[in-house]
């Protein structure tokens, strides 16, 4: 784990995959307050700034129970970000998936999928 943000109901933690260095998990679990997510995107702008090279954003939200409903243009910020290269949502819940495609405009990631398996990094093109 590179680093981890949490408070009384929510964490995010981020982890550097060991194969694919220039590709970040990221793990959100239990209720995503906005502080929360301020706290986290403050921390990975600063990285943004710091990196000399693109790299991938996989954020996994299987153990998220409830998010901020103004979340979505927070999250806005992650696509903006000078390295980014692909930014990856995991949403294994449909109804929570529907909500996600529903604001994909507001907070662009490149790619929404059910589970981590249901793709290959390495075949993933930036839309």
């Amino acid at each position: 784990m590179i680093t981890h943000f949490k408070n009384k109901y929510g964490s995010i933690e981020m982890y550097c995959n060991q194969e694919e260095l220039d590709t970040y998990r990221i793990v959100a679990k239990g209720i995503i307050s906005l502080s929360l997510l301020r706290r986290y995107l403050v921390h990975l702008k600063k990285m943004d700034r710091e990196s000399s090279g693109k790299f991938n954003h996989i954020v996994d939200t299987s153990n998220v129970i409830l998010a901020n409903p103004l979340n979505p243009i927070y999250l806005r910020a992650i696509s903006k970000l000078e390295h980014i290269h692909l930014y990856i949502v995991i949403v294994p819940s449909a109804f929570l998936r529907f909500l996600v495609n529903l604001t994909k405009w507001i907070n662009k990631p490149d790619y929404v999928f059910k589970s981590g398996e249901q793709f290959d990094l390495s075949t993933l093109v930036k839309k």
